[in-house]
């Protein structure tokens, strides 16, 4: 398998002094730190992007199959994805999609503006169009992988993206709102990534302290069960009882990750049901009116397994207001960016322990599968 995000190139290479810290003058330890965050935000992305390709694909094959399949077999049902931009992130995600992701290369498309210079893609049957012929209209998933002033460039100038309404799309290189991405994008059918920054964070099993480490490639570190622990929130690592009192912590219990948050799992979990709601409500095997039910049964299953008692009930996907009401079909598939935030009650409910710690676990089994007995 050819992983194109295992190539580490970046401005601080060959920076001798980088191998004692107190050596680093002030511009050198600027690079340091940039470089340190740039690959963590890099690491969180792909396990981020293998986690939800994953999951599309095992929902797929549950809805169209009625099975589960073990780890290491790959669906024949599986999604298409689409990818804007064909830097060092797309690369990336691509590496973990396919060895995490429960992907092919001929599943992905990608839009650039040069799609002469990627032949090393092309030759493994990866379908590269430039930015005027992008059609993402067959893609079930988009990942957005130019920062927004490429991205308003393309819109203003002879790109109009086409994407299907069902289509989710996933902006990664954009530090707007998630309002002002849609209307950047043309598109309200968003899961936008939420990362936040803790400079005190765990590291990922390199050598984060003396720094005489090299940087291990990313696919690496997602095969490696010490390191995905930290990528997921609250995952094997319980709170001892200061902690869980807040002592130290202005009386809230410390999140000890540097990155994804809670906001964001919940927010996944509701795309996995859309995307089950969509496949059920296409199905000549389903009338329409069991869509609902059968998705919410099928997601279910994927995330808690045998575990009834954690199961999801129709009351759980209702969203706040006044007064309470279940999504209606058109806000379930079309607008993810006003239906995810108001989503209390499945958060209230995904918040609990037990929830948590399946979820966790669910997500660990897809990059190490021995870590989960």
């Amino acid at each position: 398998m050819m992983a194109f995000g295992d190539v580490e190139s970046d401005i601080t290479a060959g920076l001798h002094t980088l191998q004692l810290d107190a050596n680093l003058n002030k511009e050198e330890v600027a690079l340091l730190s940039l470089r340190q965050r740039r690959f963590e935000l890099l690491l969180h992305a792909t396990s981020q992007a293998a986690y939800l390709t994953s999951m599309l694909n095992a929902m797929t094959q549950l809805v169209k199959e009625n099975e589960i399949l073990p780890r290491n077999i790959v669906s024949k049902h599986r999604i298409n994805v689409g990818f804007i931009g064909c830097g060092r992130l797309c690369r990336r995600i691509l590496a973990a999609i396919t060895a995490h992701g429960g992907c092919f290369y001929h599943d992905v498309m990608i839009s650039t503006f040069h799609p002469e210079k990627s032949n090393d893609l092309f030759k493994h049957g990866i379908n590269v169009v430039s930015n005027e012929d992008a059609n993402f209209e067959q893609c079930d998933v988009v990942f957005v992988c130019i920062p927004y002033h490429n991205l308003k460039v393309l819109r203003g100038s002879v790109v109009r993206y086409k994407f299907s309404p069902d289509t989710f799309v996933v902006p990664y290189a954009t530090c707007l709102t998630i309002a002002d991405t849609a209307t950047a994008l043309g598109h309200r059918n968003l899961l936008k990534t939420e990362y936040f920054y803790q400079p005190e964070g765990v590291g990922y099993g390199y050598d984060g302290t003396t720094r005489t480490t090299d940087y291990p490639t990313i696919s690496t570190l997602l095969s490696t069960p010490d390191v995905v622990l930290r990528l997921f929130p609250a995952v094997g690592f319980p709170f001892t009882k200061e902690e869980e009192e807040g002592v130290g912590h202005g009386g809230n219990p410390p999140n000890r990750h540097v990155f994804t948050t809670w906001a964001w799992v919940h927010v996944a979990v509701v795309v996995f049901y859309r995307h089950a709601l969509r496949l059920y409500e296409r199905s000549s095997r389903n009338v329409p009116e069991d869509a609902p039910r059968a998705a919410l049964q099928a997601l279910n299953r994927l995330l808690f397994e045998e575990h009834h008692e954690l199961y999801l009930k129709p009351s759980d996907m209702r969203i706040g207001g006044e007064p309470p009401r279940h999504v209606t079909r058109s806000e379930q598939l079309h607008d993810l960016v006003t239906v995810a935030p108001r989503m209390t009650y499945l958060t209230k409910r995904l918040n609990q322990r037990a929830h948590q710690n399946m979820l966790s676990k669910r997500f660990l089994s897809i990059f190490v599968p021995t870590a989960i007995v």
